[in-house]
Parts: C-alpha cells; structure tokens; sequence
C-alpha cells in the first residue's frame, strides 16, 4: 500500500498536523501545489486541510479535480472545528471514483484576524490547542493503517458569509485583494509575494500589488515580519497569527528555494 499525504495550509496548522501524522507513517507530506501523482489506484490517500469559514478554499477544489480515485483509501483532516467542507469533497471526488472512508474535524487556531472581533490568542495558548489537536491526529494512527471507516458528518456551520451562494463567496474571496493595504512599516521584503500560492500578489517598485485571484488563506497578512498589510480597518493593531511550532522558511518551502533573507523568524 503506497501512502499519500497531502495538505494545503494558510499559515502553517495543517502543514503542521500533515508533516508530524507524515512521520508516523514513514512517508512525506507535500503541498499540494507539488502534487505531481493524479491518478490513485489501491493506495492510502490523506489530505490535511483548514476550511475556509466552512467551505473548501479555491485551490483545494481545483487540485480535487485533477485527481482520479480506483479502490482507493481516504481519510480527511479538517483543521478548523466546523463547516460543509466534507460534503463538497465527496461532491467532487464522487464523479472520480473516490468516496471520504474516514474524516475529522481537529480544532486549531484561527488565523481570521480580519473579522472585526476576532483576536489572534498568545502563543502559549496556540501551542495548547495544537497539542491537543495533534495528539488527536496521532490517535488515529491504527484506523488509518488498518483502513478503517468512520461515521463522520459535517456541522455545516458557516461563520461568515453564510447566506451567500457558493458562487457569490468565491466572488468575494477572489476579490480580497481589493481591500488589502500597506502601512508606512513595509520594508520591500517580498514575503507577500514569495508565500502567495495563487501568484494574486505582484510587485511595483518593491511594493505588493494584489489581484483579483485570492484564495483566502491570509498568508500574506500574517507573514508579513512588519505587520505591514492590513485589511480595511479591521487588522489595525492586531497581533497576527502563524503556527509557532512552524518557520516561515520550513513551512511550505516557499522562502528556502529563493534564498529571501527574511525567511526566518
């Protein structure tokens, strides 16, 4: 049995989880912008992902359907406590061949620092919500080797912009670039741009420029070593968020291939 794991991370949670169930198994975890295996016949196959306030981010919809199922064991890890996500999986994979065998919601920190109430915790909480949600992960190690089903089911809670059609919410993601911002402490570093996956952010003169193909994994403002992006009003003052178990230049191996050198913490 070959054993696939796979992850999409917005700053570093299911990078995390995916990298450390990865080692238990003996195997490695990739993004899944590395992904260069599309068809799955009698192999294991994980995939480690946040939701995005309850839906699938955009990147993962479009790698889902690349992909090709036969016979094939998946389990799902949601790193996020809610939303529709494994519904929209099975959705996508149902016309390939592939059904869910296993699933979980994991709880972990929220990096949502541009909802107008939401406060990035200390890191000392972080890492114990991490704890627990990776002792949760390890915990299943036995099903997971052994292919176990689970009974699994969504809460289908969207916590934001929930009455909106699925169109309607990636219309509005996409556009997220319309209202990110600089303050004065942007040093020209290009981590914005080095990190973004979808390739939304553009430099002019050294600055970022966003587009109109945002993802929403807010990477770019939590990153960002001078807290030099903002949201509208919402992120003003605001600590950010990013995994604290994670370096910037370990986490998704975006910084370590072009040698920035403010890749480290």
């Amino acid at each position: 049995m070959n054993n696939f794991i796979y992850y999409y991370s917005g700053t570093g949670n299911s990078f995390y989880l995916a990298s450390k169930f990865a080692e238990k198994l003996n195997v490695e975890a990739k993004s899944i912008k590395e992904c260069d295996i599309f068809d799955y016949e009698d192999d294991s196959f994980g995939l480690f992902i946040p939701s995005l306030y309850g839906r699938l981010n955009k990147s993962v919809i479009e790698f889902l359907k690349k992909l090709s199922f036969n016979n094939t064991y998946i389990y799902v890890i949601i790193t996020s406590k809610d939303g529709k996500c494994l519904k929209m999986i099975n959705d996508i994979i149902k016309e390939k061949n592939g059904k869910i065998n296993y699933a979980k919601y994991v709880n972990c920190p929220e990096n949502d620092i541009i909802s107008f109430f939401k406060k990035t915790k200390k890191d000392n909480v972080n890492k114990k919500i991490l704890d627990k949600a990776l002792n949760e992960v390890l915990n299943i190690y036995d099903d997971i080797i052994n292919k176990r089903n689970n009974d699994y089911k969504d809460n289908n809670v969207l916590r934001k912009y929930k009455r909106l059609s699925d169109k309607e919410f990636y219309d509005i993601i996409s556009n997220y670039g319309d209202y990110f911002m600089l303050n004065n402490n942007c040093i020209r570093c290009k981590i914005c741009e080095l990190t973004c996956d979808n390739q939304n952010i553009t430099l002019a003169d050294g600055f970022p420029v966003w587009k109109n193909n945002c993802d929403g994994c807010l990477r770019c403002i939590n990153m960002c070593p001078r807290n030099a992006i903002e949201f509208e009003g919402y992120t003003s003052g605001k600590q950010r968020y990013k995994n604290p178990y994670v370096d910037i230049d370990e986490f998704g191996i975006y910084l370590k291939e072009k040698g920035n050198e403010y890749g480290k913490n």
